[in-house]
């Protein structure tokens, strides 16, 4: 088995066991323990795990360098996308923010619509869609490289310059109780920027943050409009988000 293949293997247990030991790895592959652990190290540097006695631990999806964290739940997001188009017209203009979920869905849209304006911290979006078809508008601020977002008071007081008529984001955790929660306050704060500059916001999360919960409280359920996922959630949520006003999709 070559190294790529190892670590594809090494990665889908990391992503449902949450931890790999050095000496199974080793007999399934019938490489040496020292080859493993050499495929840990690599894993360790791109953030994706952290090498611990004998093996290895997932980073928590907090963690994870958005390089890492785009390729996750990828199909997942990809039926998400689709489902966000009948919601966009040319000529409106979107505010997005730096989720990978939200950057499938900014993908997706290139083929699907002209003339969008797109007001976008995400350094990723900005680089792979400014020769598309869409007009992507920088926030400019200061690059956070891990999570290839730019934040920061330029960039909070950029997205006040702007009016738009959806915003476009996505968050780590969802929960009846508490509403959408993220990893991590900073961006947070651009997140609530651009909803309160917008008529309609759109909530894109995958099937996998239902039920949970994140460090940083980020919104409550009366300010989404829509909630698009890519499977229809359970009962409970369905009649939550009815008599939340939210349309879910």
């Amino acid at each position: 088995m070559k190294g790529f293949e190892r670590k594809n293997v090494i990665l889908n247990k990391l992503y449902v066991d949450r931890k790999v030991n050095v000496k199974e790895l080793a007999n399934e592959f019938e490489v040496s323990e020292e080859t493993v652990r050499r495929d840990l190290e690599k894993l360790e540097k791109e953030g994706v795990a952290q090498r611990s006695y004998g093996g290895a631990m997932l980073n928590s999806a907090d963690d994870l360098p958005y390089t890492t964290r785009h390729t996750r739940n990828l199909d997942k997001k990809k039926v998400i996308a689709t489902r966000l188009e009948r919601y966009i017209v040319s000529g409106m203009s979107v505010m997005a923010d730096s989720s990978s979920t939200v950057h499938e869905a900014l993908k997706y849209l290139t083929n699907t619509t002209k003339d969008l304006n797109v007001i976008t911290n995400s350094v990723s979006a900005l680089n792979e869609l400014s020769s598309s078809n869409l007009n992507i508008i920088s926030t400019g601020g200061i690059l956070r490289e891990r999570s290839s977002a730019l934040v920061g008071p330029l960039t909070i007081n950029s997205v006040q310059q702007f009016n738009a008529d959806i915003t476009l984001i996505s968050c780590k955790s969802l929960s009846m109780q508490k509403g959408l929660s993220d990893a991590d306050d900073i961006e947070a704060a651009i997140k609530l920027e651009m909803v309160k500059q917008s008529n309609k916001v759109i909530l894109l999360v995958d099937s996998t943050k239902f039920d949970q919960d994140s460090l940083v409280k980020l919104l409550d359920f009366k300010k989404v409009n829509v909630l698009i996922t890519d499977e229809i959630p359970l009962r409970k949520w369905t009649e939550f988000l009815k008599a939340k006003n939210v349309l879910l999709q």
